[in-house]
């Protein structure tokens, strides 16, 4: 983002880039007719509550991404799919493949080894020279 949007607000370009996937989503479902609505109320408060989440995820994430950094903001990125897959099999249910439950390692494994690596990290301290 930094590269593209060098000293502009990122979150107008974001606008426009979720205006325009939602615009194309609509037209999709429109053109194809193959869409199924909530039948429940339940059903509605998810599809009309998803605007909202996801605003508050996008506000979430240029907040931690000027708060840590880049790269600290990409490393906790990465562990989402992860935190989705736990989420899913606790709440849900859902049962995982072992295609995917490898996937899920690597995806850990590459974590861990970013984490362990070079990744610089910050104890709060500042260091002073003594003379």
């Amino acid at each position: 983002m930094g590269h593209c949007f060098a000293g502009r607000d990122a979150r107008v370009p974001t606008l426009y880039m979720t205006l325009t996937a939602a615009g194309v989503f609509v037209a999709a479902c429109l053109i194809t007719r193959d869409i199924e609505l909530p039948q429940r109320a339940s059903g509605w408060a998810g599809v009309l509550g998803v605007p909202f989440f996801y605003a508050f995820a996008m506000i979430g994430l240029f907040w931690a991404s000027a708060r840590l950094g880049a790269v600290r903001t990409g490393f906790f990125m990465n562990f989402e799919p992860i935190a989705a897959i736990l989420l899913a099999a606790l709440i849900l249910d859902q049962v995982l493949a072992p295609v995917q439950l490898a996937g899920a390692a690597l995806v850990i494994a590459a974590l861990y080894l970013f984490r362990a690596g070079g990744a610089p990290r910050s104890s709060g301290a500042s260091l002073s020279r003594r003379s």
